[in-house]
């Protein structure tokens, strides 16, 4: 039986306008207005009825080994699970119950439903102003005025605002309460002071129409991904949903197990959620969370060359206040001195092996070097220094990790908390932190003939950006919030150069054409070839490290989470890392500075391999390389066309069309192995190339009649 449940959303979205022109002399005015109004309405029906797994539960007798003689384990376990699915045995059970106002408590069997709004309005004026045959100024100004998000019946939690500062709102056991404009506590403050001014020119300045200078500056106002964005972050906060989950139970689908129906508490204290979870967040827009915008400009000269256009131009944006929610509550690793405790801990542990001992960090006089770890010894059980995870993360130098490990798992004492607010994991803020910007040089050619028409176009460009934007949520953590240079880095989709062409050619030759050959007409005429052809250099990747080794783990396994540390300077670098067809295939990374293990660095503990260049960062450091520093294979893509017309009558045609992706069959090759072409020093695939960009080469046949 499917357990799927409805889920998804609802979108109504209405545009209005209206455009004015005016003429009155060398001037032609506009005006206009817009209105969008935006209806959302998400739901997700999953969980809200109960779900019963069947099995063995306790006080329920399954079947005993001695019942079935000869019987393996992982056989009874089989009929074990037979007995429970045919007598309809219970073990355990689960549903997650929703609000359906701020005054219904919790509902069985309702949906997750909201009824989100968000408007946009927008007044503009311009002037195109013919100055005289040569010069044309064109200007004005729009007014965007972006609505704050809201729900419509404040079915959302918010922490409450604090001396109007979220920070302070944040760093204590705060109270959550119901928010939204129908209570009187909107999301964040309303922003109307969006004026965006745009002017661009146009010279001819010998006033032959044979060149052309264009200048031109714009701002626009942007919708970040808005309502996502501020969904996620109202989201954060629990208290309008909760599961219950049942695990052991003794009944059966005769007589279920009554779940019942949790208790429903507004406002509720951070305390009363970290009572259902010590690994929830809380979360907020900043009040006074501004509408982003991009500033945009160009400079191009257009000059006709040989029969054809030729324009080189300078183009430059900038986007300023985009969104970006981070985690001020970041695990912090000095308290009352655990690094330096930490550290003396895996000192023990490499003492402990260079004394022919495996590796462990517990203090012990028999072996030289080892010391007392005295901040260790006041936590539960010691710090569980025996516990194989425990010891991993001491080896490996995760000490970002362990201490997130300790906290989530209550092992640590009384009032001692590596997180600034021990009562939550993460303390999410959406704020206007993010800024891009895009700089390119472009050429660009394009010619017409009587048949032939050709364009190619060169791009030198670069985008940098202290956000890896690839997100719907904008949710994007800091590896460290001390640090934020750290986030400065090349985008995903970075590309350095791009040379791109194009070509339509229509062969002469058919009735009405340059040459017709009457009844040949039907073999050689009426054809026609087209062509798209890009090179390209490669999407930036990075070489991760990946390890807990100052924040904990989640915040340092993402593709903007620890990188490497290396030995090699920028130029051995550039000659180490690049694409190269090796007899084991492509690789992205010398084969040379790979151990023989397929990894880029030698066994925690032990000595260097051999030409090992890579290195995880020590506890308390993070990596030296730079995000998304290199740069993969360049690659090469041709689309062809081919198609002929059949002339039946004056109205009537019949077409025949082959089109082909990738016509050359040109293999290209991605940086992976991961989804982002991050490389990780401890994989066993390290510098191997394990993907394709593009698909094999791909012919489509097509039949149109025409008439």
């Amino acid at each position: 039986m499917g357990t799927f449940l409805p889920q998804g959303r609802d979108v109504y979205t209405t545009n209005i306008n209206n455009n004015t022109g005016w003429t009155k002399g060398k001037h032609t005015f506009q005006f206009g207005a817009n209105y969008m109004p935006q209806r959302i309405q998400p739901y997700n029906s999953a969980g809200s009825f109960p779900t019963y797994t069947l099995g063995i539960g306790a006080g329920q007798t399954g079947i005993a080994t001695g019942a079935l003689p000869g019987i393996s384990a992982a056989e009874l376990g089989r009929a074990n699970n037979l007995l429970a699915n045919l007598a309809g045995l219970i073990n355990n059970a689960s549903q997650t119950f929703n609000v359906t106002s701020r005054d219904s408590g919790f509902v069985p069997g309702a949906d997750d439903r909201r009824r989100y709004s968000l408007n946009t309005l927008a007044l503009y004026a311009t002037d195109n102003y013919k100055i005289s045959r040569k010069l044309n100024l064109n200007y004005g100004v729009r007014w965007e005025y972006i609505s704050v998000f809201d729900e419509r019946d404040s079915l959302a939690l918010l922490p409450q605002l604090i001396d109007g500062n979220y920070l302070s709102s944040l760093y204590t056991n705060n109270t959550l309460d119901f928010a939204g404009k129908s209570v009187g506590r909107p999301f964040y403050n309303s922003d109307k002071n969006n004026f965006a001014p745009n002017i661009g020119l146009a010279w001819n300045p010998r006033g032959d129409s044979k060149t052309a200078i264009r200048a031109g500056y714009s701002m626009n106002f942007v919708q970040d991904s808005q309502a996502t964005a501020i969904r996620n972050s109202v989201n954060t906060n629990a208290g309008l949903a909760q599961t219950i989950q049942r695990t052991g139970l003794s009944s059966n689908l005769s007589n279920p197990t009554d779940l019942g129906t949790p208790v429903f508490k507004v406002p509720r204290t951070f305390e009363d959620n970290f009572a259902l979870n010590t690994q929830g967040a809380f979360g907020m827009p900043d009040p006074s969370l501004a509408t982003p915008y991009v500033q945009q400009w160009n400079l191009s000269i257009q000059q006709e060359v040989a029969g054809g256009i030729l324009e080189a131009r300078y183009v430059g944006n900038h986007a300023t206040k985009s969104f970006r929610a981070f985690d001020y509550n970041q695990v912090n690793i000095n308290t009352s001195g655990f690094l330096g405790e930490f550290q003396n801990a895996y000192n023990n542990g490499i003492a402990s092996q260079q004394s022919g001992r495996a590796f462990d960090p517990r203090f012990n006089a028999a072996v030289p070097g080892s010391v007392p770890l005295p901040l260790l010894n006041t936590f539960p059980s010691q710090g569980l220094l025996t516990n194989a995870t425990i010891v991993n993360l001491i080896q490996t130098q995760q000490v970002g990790e362990l201490a997130h490990t300790y906290q989530i798992n209550r092992l640590v004492p009384a009032n001692f908390s590596f997180y600034q607010n021990p009562l939550s994991l993460g303390l999410n803020v959406m704020t206007n932190y993010s800024n891009s910007s895009y700089n390119a040089f472009q050429m660009d050619y394009t010619r017409r003939l009587r048949n032939t028409q050709f364009q190619v176009n060169y791009a030198y460009a670069k985008v940098m950006s202290d956000a890896a934007g690839d997100g719907q949520n904008q949710f994007e953590p800091f590896l460290d919030i001390n640090n934020g240079k750290l986030e400065k880095s090349r985008t995903l989709f970075d590309v350095t150069h791009a040379l791109k062409g194009n070509f339509y050619y229509d062969i002469p030759v058919g009735k009405g054409r340059q040459y017709d050959l009457g009844w040949a007409n039907w073999v050689v005429g009426g054809w026609a070839a087209s062509g798209i052809a890009t090179y390209q250099t490669g999407s930036p990747f990075s070489i991760m490290s990946q390890r807990g080794t100052l924040n904990r783990g989640n915040r340092s396994n993402t593709q903007n989470g620890t990188t490497a540390t290396t030995n090699l300077n920028k130029d051995q670098l550039d000659r180490a890392i690049h694409f190269r067809m090796t007899g084991n295939g492509p690789v992205i990374v010398d084969p040379l500075l790979v151990g023989s293990d397929g990894r880029g660095v030698g066994v925690d503990g032990a000595a260097p391999f051999n030409g090992q260049a890579f290195f995880n960062p020590a506890a308390g450091t993070l990596g030296g390389l730079q995000r998304r520093y290199f740069s993969g294979p360049s690659w090469f893509n041709f689309d062809f066309a081919v198609q002929k017309a059949f002339n039946i009558t004056e109205r009537q045609s019949v077409q025949i069309r082959m089109t082909s992706t990738n016509f050359l069959n040109n293999p290209t090759f991605f940086a992976g192995p991961g989804a982002t072409g991050d490389h990780l020093i401890n994989s066993v695939n390290f510098g191997t190339i394990t993907q394709l960009q593009t698909t094999p080469r791909r012919i489509q046949f097509e039949l149109f009649y025409r008439f």
